[in-house]
């Protein structure tokens, strides 16, 4: 659990909060008007008002950009430059491990070929070894 929570998870939660967010109405940071009472539609006007202030979606379009960007020093999961395990058992599970993710992501990869909107959070080779940023 603790490594899904850290690993695919994270990714799944975050890595298309810029995807998300850029269009404003979709994933509004802030909002300049309080939620509706009721579920009465609003008018575009209502609802143009409600949404952020441009210097509030600026900083969030920035944040976004920047947490959505690959670190210069990213480890994709399973990936342990520092040799921490000399014993051949662990040794030997964490090759098998990066073997499982490799057939995954080449997987993905083929899944995602023809798609005009390829999925890629979940491919193990643009998962985070860590929830680090």
């Amino acid at each position: 659990v603790i490594i899904y929570s850290c690993s695919a998870h994270h990714a799944a939660t975050n890595s298309g909060q810029f995807e998300l967010g850029a269009f404003v109405p979709n994933m509004p940071a802030a909002m300049r008007q309080p939620p509706p009472e009721t579920k009465e539609p609003l008018s575009e006007g209502e609802f143009l008002a409600a949404l952020p202030a441009m210097n509030t979606t600026v900083v969030t379009l920035g944040v976004l950009w920047v947490l959505r960007n690959e670190p210069f020093d990213m480890r994709p999961l399973g990936c342990y430059p520092e040799q921490h395990f000399t014993e051949e058992t662990p040794r030997r599970l964490i090759g098998a491990f990066q073997r499982r993710l490799a057939a995954i992501s080449r997987r993905i990869r083929r899944r995602n070929a023809g798609l005009a909107l390829p999925y890629t959070y979940l491919d193990p080779a643009h998962i985070e070894n860590s929830v680090a940023i």
